[in-house]
């Protein structure tokens, strides 16, 4: 079974991805810091028939990307889906560039 790993799983575009993916026979690792979110997405896919685990992380921090991935091992896919959003006008995060 292909193996994949989805972080931003617990919402949005990286949940879709993990039901898409899972529904197609992969195993999908569902990482974000948010475990009540991912259980949900989780519980969707095993619902379904599919594989998938949840591992905490947080992006920003190398220590905790280090041991999400040491938990998790080989990967056929990573889809690197985390994010945040920083809103107001355009102009305030531009300048200085």
């Amino acid at each position: 079974m292909p193996t994949i790993a989805i972080t931003g799983a617990g919402s949005g575009l990286g949940a879709a991805l993990a039901k898409k993916y899972a529904a197609n026979g992969y195993q999908v690792f569902l990482l974000g810091r948010n475990g009540e979110k991912l259980h949900v997405v989780q519980h969707a896919i095993l619902t379904q028939g599919g594989h998938a685990e949840v591992v905490l992380c947080d992006v920003s921090e190398f220590a905790s990307v280090s041991i999400a991935f040491q938990q998790i091992g080989k990967l056929d896919v990573l889809i690197n889906n985390a994010g945040i959003g920083k809103f107001g006008p355009v102009g305030v995060y531009i300048r200085g560039y």
